[in-house]
């Protein structure tokens, strides 16, 4: 009978913990990574990702090159990128994608082709990766 009050007690402390923090935004398995390729033939001065709440400014992302980066939106969101090429050129491109500040993990592949979006990959979900 004690040894089941203790593993009673046992889980009963691990449900809480887990569930304070995925509450709070620190559940291990929480988290959006957001990866841009550049495969087309513009080099860009600047490359901001924003999300609801956040942005997340990651400089220079040339022809070829893959930028990667942890979001974490204030709450629901999509991604929008802000693109600045070396000419001065600007380009505001919408993600259609859909992911939450709590309980969604996975990653958002973003293929940029010459100012435009030319693929998305969305392998986000809710709970474990």
């Amino acid at each position: 009978m004690k040894t089941q009050l203790v593993a009673l007690a046992v889980v009963a402390v691990l449900v809480s913990l887990a569930l304070i923090g995925q509450s709070c935004g620190i559940w291990p398995f929480n988290g959006v990574v957001v990866v841009i390729n550049n495969t087309g033939s513009i080099d860009y001065e600047s490359c901001v990702v924003n999300v609801t709440g956040r942005s997340y400014d990651l400089g220079t992302l040339t022809a070829g090159d893959t930028l990667t980066t942890n979001v974490s939106p204030n709450g629901e969101s999509h991604i929008e990128l802000d693109l600045t090429e070396y000419s001065g050129s600007q380009h505001h491109l919408v993600v259609d994608c859909y992911f939450e500040r709590r309980g969604y993990a996975g990653t958002i592949a973003v293929d940029l082709g010459d100012g435009q979006i030319s693929n998305v990959a969305s392998d986000v979900g809710i709970g474990f990766p």
